[in-house]
Formats: structure tokens, sequence, C-alpha cells
């Protein structure tokens, strides 16, 4: 019998009772080199699988391996989805109405998983076993896809029914993505169906004790102003630019009145100029003389 198991663990379920998948889905990425499966199932495998991808399984790849069953018990539960693998062979999907199968190792594995409830589809339920469990739901996450795990990080159960989780987020940014994100709120709910082994919708809310959390209203410290210059003793600049100007234009002399007095013994009444009163005042003698004219 040829099985492709594409669903999270069902590739271990299969090998635990000596079917070896041909083909086989690597949730939580364990790598090729572990044949896609956990430490606890390494080494049953014959022949390694075909890897198969998770949220989006390439139809053409699994058609190729003829399988004789798909196993796809615990997957998105897509109509579309299953209704492509019907069309390749029978195939198993997630009965919504029963519970999933726990993981086989991990820390899930060491406390008591929530029971599923039964009755009004919409009373909420107590969260103790959910919260307890939380950690080891977001280290499966974290295993399966680390972009997914920043998203969630710090998202919290804050309230849980029959039909629905909801989350409490403290980021604003971080969970519009996560939910505007069909792939990576499909791996938290995963999650979730494999350590709490609950089968619900997982939901998204602003954490309300940050929502719209802002510094407390009040009255702003006073700026302490830098002290102002003492002002300086005697006049002002204008009043000292003033004087200065005043003074200038008392020193200066009227062209009327700048005449030559006849009595000034440094008047020169010779009557030379140019080259010869050069010759006279610095004792030049003429060499040569170009005529630039």
């Amino acid at each position: 019998t040829r099985v492709v198991a594409l669903g999270w663990g069902d590739a271990e379920a299969a090998l635990a009772l000596g079917v070896q998948p041909v083909g086989a889905s690597d949730w939580l990425a364990f790598g090729d080199a572990a044949d896609g499966v956990g430490p606890w199932a390494q080494g049953l495998y014959d022949q390694a699988p075909e890897i198969i991808g998770t949220l989006e399984p390439s139809y053409e790849a699994i058609a190729a391996l003829e399988p004789d069953v798909i196993l796809d018990t615990k997957s998105s539960g897509d109509q579309d989805r299953y209704d492509r693998l019907s069309s390749i062979a029978p195939t198993t999907a997630p009965d919504a109405g029963a519970p999933a199968e726990p993981a086989a190792e991990g820390p899930a594995a060491e406390a008591e998983a929530p029971a599923q409830p039964a009755g009004d589809p919409n009373e909420a339920i107590d969260l103790g076993p959910v919260l307890a469990l939380w950690p080891a739901v977001l280290e499966a996450l974290k295993s399966s896809s680390r972009v997914a795990h920043t998203l969630a990080e710090g998202a919290v159960p804050i309230s849980r029914s029959a039909r629905m989780l909801t989350l409490a987020h403290p980021d604003k940014v971080r969970m519009g993505i996560l939910r505007g994100t069909k792939g990576h709120l499909e791996l938290l709910r995963l999650a979730v169906l494999d350590v709490l082994r609950l089968d619900v919708e997982v939901d998204l809310v602003l954490d309300p004790g940050r929502a719209g959390a802002s510094e407390p209203a009040g009255a702003p410290e006073p700026v302490e102003r830098a002290p102002a210059p003492e002002e300086p003793s005697g006049p002002s600049p204008r009043e000292r630019a003033a004087a200065a100007v005043a003074e200038e234009q008392a020193t200066q002399v009227a062209p009327e009145a700048d005449v030559v007095s006849d009595d000034d013994d440094d008047v020169d009444d010779s009557g030379l100029s140019g080259l010869a009163l050069v010759q006279r005042e610095l004792g030049g003698t003429v060499m040569t003389e170009y005529d630039n004219g």
C-alpha cells in the first residue's frame, strides 16, 4: 500500500503502525536528513519519503507518487484541499466532531491537555489548562515557522469556547499581519490542535491592557530657562555707536575749508611734476624711455 501522509504527525502515526509513507509533509521542519519526522520516529524509514509542502502541497507531486491512500487528518480541513486530494486517492480528512490525537512526544506529553467540551459551543470554558500549556503551543509554533512565532509572540489566551480560542495580542502591527496572513494563522491553529488537542478557530484582539495605552496626562514639567545675561554698565551699544559717528564727523574738514596755508613749509611751489618731481625727490635717473603711445 502506497501512503502519502500530509497532516501534522500523520507520517509518525503511519510509521508506528509499520507503514512507510512514500511521501510526507515536514510540519516542524525536522529536515530531509531526519526524513521529516521527529527524533522519536527517526530510523523507521527504509527509504526516505518525498517531502511534500504543508499548507500549499504540490498536488502534481502527490499524484506522481501514485498513492493508494492519503492521510490528511491534522491539516487545515479546507474543503478545496480535501476535494483535490480526494481526486487523486481516497483521503482521510480532519473530523470536526472528534478531538485530534496528542503529540507523540514533547512538553505537552507531560501535562494533561484540556478536554474537548460538549454542550453549548459558545459557552465560555475554563482557561486554566490552556494557559498552563500555552508556552508549549508557542514552542511548537516556533519549530514550525519562526516568522509565525515572531508574529504571535506575546499573545495570550483570554477566552475559550468549544469553537473559538481568543488571544490578546500586545502589538497592533504584528497582530494585523498575523490575522491577515492565512498561512501563519493556520500554523498557530495547528499548534493549538497538536499541543492542546483543541480543534478550534483562533481569533486575535488587541491586548485590553495595552490598547490605547499612553502616558497619563498631567502638567508638563517646567522648563528650566538659562538666566538672563546681566546688563553691562555704561552706555548702551546704540549710544556708543552714535558717539563714534559724532567723533568721526568732528574730525572731518569741509572741502571749502581744505586750503593750503601760506606759511606751510611743506608746500611745494616749484611747479615740478611728473618725471622731474620724481627725479628731484627720489634721486632717480632716466635710463631708457619707451613710447607706449
